[in-house]
């Protein structure tokens, strides 16, 4: 039986600023680095792997828990002339893209980005090497490469924008007889 901890990475500004933050590569805010002490003190598990995304604010999360091993298809997903900006921004400054984004979500390739079904094949692909027998592995990302992992268990890309992940938060997937669970969301250990 495989247990992957999914922890989405401590907050950092752009989170706390409401902006598009996918490849753009911040370091934990302070208030990221308190959140990830909290929840490093509050776990009792022996993680037999550390695995995280190769941006700072991912390796410095996972960091707390050990040396992790990075891998590339846990990056979040590029969204291109999107990065750095607010919602509100993206509705002033690139009103038709985000138009076409917002009619077609999965698909649409962001200019100078990747599309959501990009991220999921990426996100497959990481699940598919991953081994029945691994034991307990922390998987330090970011939302929405969690996201996918929690509708590629369901079986859906549809369920992307279903699930609300936080901050410094672990959501558990099980992998048991070549069967994948959803074990815990949001928290919880």
């Amino acid at each position: 039986m495989t247990n992957l901890y999914l922890l989405r990475h401590g907050s950092v500004k752009g989170n706390e600023e409401g902006r598009y933050i996918g490849r753009l590569d911040e370091e934990l805010s302070e208030l990221g680095h308190r959140q990830v002490k909290v929840l490093r003190e509050s776990i009792n598990i022996d993680f037999n792997k550390i695995i995280s995304s190769p941006l700072k604010r991912c390796v410095q999360t996972a960091d707390y828990f050990g040396n992790p091993m990075i891998d590339e298809r846990l990056l979040e997903l590029n969204f291109g002339i999107f990065e750095g900006k607010t919602y509100k921004e993206l509705g002033e400054q690139y009103r038709e893209e985000y138009k076409m984004w917002s009619l077609d979500y999965k698909n649409y390739k962001i200019p100078k980005g990747e599309s959501l079904m990009d991220l999921f094949k990426r996100v497959e692909d990481f699940l598919t090497n991953i081994n029945k027998d691994d034991g307990n592995i922390l998987i330090v990302t970011s939302g929405g490469v969690i996201r996918c992992m929690l509708s590629l268990v369901l079986d859906s890309y549809d369920y992307f924008y279903k699930f609300q992940i936080d901050n410094c938060r672990l959501s558990t997937i099980t992998l048991n007889e070549g069967y994948w669970y959803i074990k815990s969301l949001n928290g919880g250990v």
